[in-house]
This record gives C-alpha cells, sequence and structure tokens, in this order.
C-alpha cells in the first residue's frame, strides 16, 4: 500500500497504468498441479508493455517464453525449475538510452531442507548497454553458469558461490577489455545464525519501511563482529585483452582469510 501510495503521489498516470495492468491479468500464470503426486508445471503469459512517465522517460518491458517445472506444496515447492527466452528492459530518455537483456535464462533451487539449498542458474548471454548524447558503456557476457549452495544446519553459516563466465567484453571511452574463461569459487563461513536471521528479517521489513535503514547498519556490522572466514579456492581467467593489449598468459589467485570477531 505504502508502495502504491509513492507511485500514486509521483506519477498518477503510472499508477493508473499499473492498475489496470495487474487487474487485467497482465501478470498471469499456468499452472498444472498434482495433488497427489505434489509435481506441477506451466508457464508465464508473454509480457510486451510500454510506458510513458511523467517526466518523458519510456519504459518497455519484454519477457517471453517462461515456463517453469517443480514438486512439493504450491505455495512453497522443494524444487523449482525455471526456462525463460528471453527478458528484456528498456528506458529512454531524452538524451540517453539504457537496454538490459537476458537470453536463454536457465535456474533451478533444491530445497533439500529448511537449514540448506541449492540454486543453479545459466544464461546464454547478458548484455547491458547505456547510449549517452557523449559517452557510450556497454558490458556482454555469454555462456554464464552459477551455484550457489547455502548451509544453515550446524552451529554456523556457510555459504558457497561458484562463477564461471565463457567471455566478458567491457566498452567505455576510456578503455576496452575481453576476458575469457573467468571462473571464480568464493566460500563465506562461521557466520553466526542469530545476527544472520535477524539481518534477513530486517532486509524483508525494509521493503516495507523505511524506519530500519540505521538497524540494517547496526545488524550487518554485529554479524561481522562475531567473525567470519572467507574462502577463494579460485580465481582465474584464460586470457585478458585490453585495448591493443594482449596478454597470453593465464592468472590464478588463492585468498583465505578469517577473523575471529571485532
Amino acid at each position: 500500500k505504502e508502495m502504491s501510495s509513492n507511485i500514486k503521489d509521483k506519477d498518477e498516470n503510472l499508477y493508473d497504468y499499473l492498475e489496470k495492468f495487474l487487474y487485467g491479468k497482465g501478470i498471469l500464470y499456468h499452472i498444472n498441479y498434482n495433488i497427489m503426486s505434489g509435481d506441477l508445471d506451466g508457464y508465464m503469459k508473454d509480457i510486451e508493455e510500454k510506458q510513458t512517465l511523467v517526466d518523458g522517460t519510456i519504459l518497455s518491458l519484454n519477457l517471453k517464453g517462461i515456463t517453469f517445472s517443480g514438486r512439493g506444496e504450491l505455495i512453497a515447492p522443494k524444487y523449482l525449475h525455471t526456462d525463460a527466452k528471453k527478458i528484456n528492459l528498456i528506458i529512454e530518455s531524452e538524451d540517453s538510452q539504457i537496454t538490459f537483456e537476458l537470453l536463454d535464462f536457465i535456474t533451478t533451487t533444491d530445497f533439500e531442507s529448511t537449514s540448506s539449498n541449492l540454486s543453479h542458474a545459466e544464461f546464454k548471454n547478458i548484455s547491458f548497454l547505456f547510449e549517452g548524447s557523449d559517452d557510450n558503456i556497454s558490458l556482454k557476457s555469454q555462456e554464464i553458469k552459477l551455484n550457489i549452495v547455502s548451509n544453515t544446519k550446524s552451529d554456523t553459516a556457510e555459504f558457497n558461490v561458484k562463477t564461471s563466465i565463457k567471455e566478458l567484453d567491457f566498452v567505455s571511452p576510456l578503455d576496452k577489455v575481453k576476458i575469457k574463461e573467468l571462473e571464480y569459487d568464493i566460500t563465506i563461513s562461521k557466520l553466526d545464525k542469530v545476527a544472520l536471521e535477524r539481518l534477513r528479517v530486517l532486509f524483508s521489513l525494509a521493503n516495507k519501511t523505511k524506519k530500519v535503514d540505521s538497524v540494517l547498519v547496526e545488524c550487518f556490522v554485529d554479524l561481522v563482529s562475531k567473525g567470519l572466514k572467507v574462502d577463494i579456492p579460485e580465481l582465474s581467467a584464460k586470457n585478458i585483452k585490453e585495448n591493443a593489449f594482449k596478454s597470453s598468459e593465464s592468472f590464478n589467485i588463492i585468498f583465505f582469510a578469517e577473523s575471529s570477531g571485532i
């Protein structure tokens, strides 16, 4: 309600548009659910919308080919797999344009229990483009794979993130960088579970009220002060090319750090 009120105060036309869009089933899921086995599958209706804001900015959103499958309770499935063929967002103003696009996006989440889960995501292409009157900036990456594992079964919490990117291109007026076969593996462990849960609750409340900002900072400091361990068993790239300079040699970095608290 607070978000709706803020939108209405700043841009009543946008508020009216969103209200009609939602009540007109602009976001629509078709779900097949087997009550006996708990299996589910379905798809989301394609979205292709464009709206002009009060300051003249034009927003365009395009979502196509989103399907999903899973198992477990319909409200909170234990396993969920999602495919998206295209997610495209364009923001156009008088002197600039921002384009963000995901192609062939796949994500899988497996909630093994209330204390551990495994998430996997793959992207064929991710691109970000800023076109301005003076400067253009682009960031493009191909064949990204991401794995996230969280575990809170023991006395402390642990998170692991492993990512591989086949190719990453960054272009700006100042520099051009191309990186091939970038990989990194990061683990954060020995996190205090009580402080972590408090931080999670505060993040959920942050969407509803502005009164928790200072408490969030305090809670984050409390979490770090109780100690943590950071391992980076791999941070590597096969090839890096910057403008006319090319390095054919790969690099590999191993990092370890531990804090027992402040």
